[in-house]
């Protein structure tokens, strides 16, 4: 199984290449398409998609990562086994997350023999189809990680959003907006028991607040707070939209409206 997320969104044929060129050395890969609306260039944004969901898919699983503002530059190609999974795409901090997946054995290769590119594609600036897509494929096909490159030590790693710790509290990042409008936060409920602890505290965005964490949408709360699926604290309208009622449009136009959790004496 192959799995694509890129920030190619569908209204182009980039996607639709990639997967032809993979059905065309792999006939028999089942491709599935994780995004493809990642917002353009937003690394963190896809390497948070991408170490939520792995590990919901089966072994062996190929995920082949586009977000690529750096093509054609000297950053490197890579493929990467980490247990049972296997990691496609740019060596741009995409899988930094990789590091603290539980893997044994744990390879990584940079892409680099043309006999596993796509032979006579003009221009150098689509890796998704000259070299990732092939390469895939061949993976896919159970041809070993090892001998599609040369082997590299490590990858480039991002730092990951963090929260602040403040005099009245905490100030909590804004990682994504959903396509529900929905605000999600770079907050475990692991790590809001750990700094909070059982003290008592009220949740502020936009000029809103919050005043405890619920368990569903089914409310009849203005604004909900909650842990969501991913296991981060989401703000949201039950009903509605929170980006919209907080007059946030979009991922970049929130970042001067982060969540701040205020703690009472």
């Amino acid at each position: 199984m192959i799995v694509l997320i890129t920030d190619f969104g569908l209204s182009d044929p980039y996607v639709g290449i990639m997967k032809g060129v993979i059905k065309k050395i792999s006939p028999s890969s089942e491709i599935l398409d994780l995004s493809h609306r990642v917002p353009p260039g937003n690394i963190a944004l896809a390497r948070l998609f991408l170490e939520q969901s792995y590990p919901f898919f089966p072994a062996k699983t190929v995920f082949v990562a586009v977000v690529d503002p750096g093509v054609g530059t000297s950053r490197k190609p890579l493929a990467i086994r980490a247990g049972d999974y296997y990691f496609v795409g740019p060596d741009n901090g995409l899988f930094s997350f990789v590091e603290t997946v539980p893997a044994t054995p744990k390879q990584v290769v940079a892409l680099d023999r043309p006999e596993f590119h796509l032979k006579s594609a003009p221009g150098g600036t689509f890796h998704g189809r000259d070299v990732f897509a092939p390469a895939a494929a061949y993976l896919d096909r159970g041809i070993p990680v090892f001998r599609l490159g040369s082997f590299q030590d490590g990858i480039v790693t991002l730092p990951g959003v963090s929260v602040r710790r403040t005099d009245w509290g905490l100030e909590v990042p804004l990682v994504h907006v959903d396509h529900f409008g929905n605000l999600i936060f770079a907050l475990t409920r692991e790590t809001l028991e750990r700094t909070v602890g059982l003290s008592s505290f009220s949740l502020e965005i936009a000029g809103r607040s919050v005043e405890r964490i619920a368990d569903h949408y089914d409310t009849r709360e203005p604004l909900v707070a909650l842990f969501n699926s991913f296991g981060l604290l989401e703000i949201a309208v039950p009903g509605g939209n929170a980006a919209s009622q907080l007059s946030i449009s979009s991922l970049n136009g929130a970042k001067d409206f982060p969540l701040r959790i205020r703690i009472r004496e």
